[in-house]
């Protein structure tokens, strides 16, 4: 009943934000049609997870925070709720788009399966990582959220014009080649693990952190 009130209450939240949902919307449908399909598909769940969490901030540094958790639900459960928000729907939302992508034909169904165990991680290791320091830190992790990514994208970019596309080549090979010699389910299910493993560490971590806030 408590995730349920909290549900409905960032709902009404995220309905303030419309302009920024259309916008996201019209990007992702952009990128879906033209050549760019799986950037789109990765698109709208990171801007959704990435919504969830400066609601985060923003719950955490009003002035109406300490009235927030006089509500009747506990912090452990807005932690809770936040995370299933935040990673559940990205993930299902994420599923939905490559369903879209392989009931039209643009897409093999094996690639939206590679592609949403990819994210689940993805998402996973980004909550875990920046729903603690958000908690931690406000305003301060939302700024360095975009520029930590900015600055692995260089990272890798930089690598990859450093040693070339050969050892990217031999990687993604090297992965094929262990995906052709285990059982077909066992990448999925160590996925599915990294991302319950995540999330729950995280969602216990988050929770602990924000009982110490004095709000």
């Amino acid at each position: 009943m408590m995730i349920k009130g909290l549900m409905m209450r960032d709902w009404r939240v995220l309905r303030h934000q419309g302009f920024l949902l259309v916008f996201t919307a019209a990007l992702t449908a952009l990128y879906m049609a033209s050549g760019m399909l799986q950037f789109g598909q990765c698109f709208a769940p990171l801007m959704l997870s990435l919504m969830v969490l400066r609601a985060v901030c923003d719950d955490l540094q009003s002035s109406h925070a300490r009235a927030l958790f006089t509500l009747p639900f506990t912090r452990g459960a807005y932690v809770w709720e936040k995370m299933l928000l935040g990673l559940g729907a990205p993930i299902a939302l994420t599923a939905i788009l490559g369903a879209v992508a392989t009931l039209s034909g643009r897409q093999d169904v094996h690639v939206t399966l590679v592609l949403c165990a990819a994210m689940a991680c993805g998402l996973a290791l980004m909550a875990a990582l920046f729903l603690p320091l958000t908690i931690c830190f406000g305003e301060r992790a939302i700024i360095a959220m975009p520029l930590a990514m900015a600055v692995l994208v260089l990272v890798v970019v930089c690598y990859g014009n450093v040693v070339g596309d050969r050892v990217f080549d031999a990687m993604v090979q090297a992965v094929e080649a262990w995906m052709r010699q285990v059982p077909p389910a066992m990448p999925y299910c160590a996925a599915a693990a990294i991302t319950l493993v995540l999330a729950l560490g995280s969602g216990a971590l988050s929770a602990w952190l924000l009982r110490r806030q004095d709000l």
